[in-house]
């Protein structure tokens, strides 16, 4: 589970394992065992490998408590990951005012939504 994580993240960026490997500071050849599942990084380093990513430790080593949640949250534009930075800045009711607008918007282009 690691090792797919860190090659999809490592070829989103797109970055070759030598220049994450010299981003991270260590060798070519642990990055290549680390993707290939043969080689597990220490904690410092799987540690510094979430932080380069901005993702969670949890998120690298396939714990599933919130996996989902992150790689939707990886997966938006930099306008989606405005737009929920500034959501969440605003009052709930604020916050409902706009939901319901989107809901509006989306049901007008047929986006079917969950009501919760």
């Amino acid at each position: 589970m690691f090792n797919e994580k860190l090659r999809y993240l490592r070829t989103r960026k797109p970055l070759s394992q030598v220049g994450f490997a010299k981003e991270l500071g260590c060798s070519q050849s642990s990055v290549a065992g680390w993707e290939n599942g043969t080689r597990e990084p220490n904690i410092k380093t799987l540690i510094e490998i979430a932080h380069y990513f901005e993702v969670s430790v949890d998120y690298l080593i396939g714990n599933n408590f919130m996996s989902e949640y992150l790689e939707q949250l990886n997966a938006l534009s930099s306008s989606g990951r405005e737009l929920l930075d500034i959501f969440s800045k605003l009052s709930s009711q604020d916050q409902l005012q706009i939901l319901e607008y989107a809901r509006y918007f989306g049901a007008r282009r047929g986006i079917k939504t969950k009501k919760a």
